[in-house]
């Protein structure tokens, strides 16, 4: 090798210690972990554990549809299910959430949504653009919530949201209630 190069050999250990150092940091996101088991997604997010059943992202989407009754969408067999677990040592209070992330056109006027929490049954039908939010309530220690979702386009939907899909993905945000 040429004695020109040879100043470069010097900085190789410490440019390769530079690119290990920004992999570790850009792939060891702390606050969020992912692992997959199975057909499962789970997430944990401080002290939740985010658990999407059958599902690979948290996404809701509504592809090909056509617009339904509210009782047609509840009769469909397609929903996100996903579990919420606690997994500190306090309780904590949770809100979960409906995010558009639709760009063309806007969806909100025209999406419907129901929820079944813990199996207790589909409740109100909701439109997204005046309320997203598909639950809030606290969890104790080691508690879980479990949840469908079922989203479907509203028989009033126009001829633009045809052939178009609807994406959005599901929001869990928490609070850790220490009992002061």
């Amino acid at each position: 090798m040429s004695k020109k190069y040879r100043p470069f050999r010097k900085f190789l250990p410490l440019f390769m210690i530079m690119v290990a150092a920004v992999a570790l940091m850009g792939t060891s996101y702390a606050l969020l972990r992912t692992k997959e088991y199975g057909n499962a997604y789970i997430m944990e997010v401080g002290l939740l554990q985010i658990t999407f059943e059958d599902s690979e992202t948290n996404a809701l989407n509504v592809e090909n549809a056509y617009p339904m009754t509210d009782e047609e969408g509840l009769k469909s067999k397609d929903a996100l299910e996903f579990t919420i677990v606690n997994t500190g040592e306090f309780e904590s209070d949770y809100k979960v959430t409906i995010e558009e992330t639709s760009t063309n056109p806007a969806f909100k006027d025209v999406i419907r949504y129901s929820v079944n929490k813990d199996d207790a049954g589909y409740g109100e039908v909701k439109l997204l653009s005046q309320d997203n939010i598909i639950s809030e309530g606290n969890l104790g220690v080691k508690g879980k919530a479990n949840f469908k979702v079922k989203v479907w386009l509203a028989e009033n939907a126009g001829n633009e949201y045809m052939n178009k899909v609807f994406t959005s993905r599901v929001n869990v945000g928490s609070k850790q209630v220490t009992g002061e």
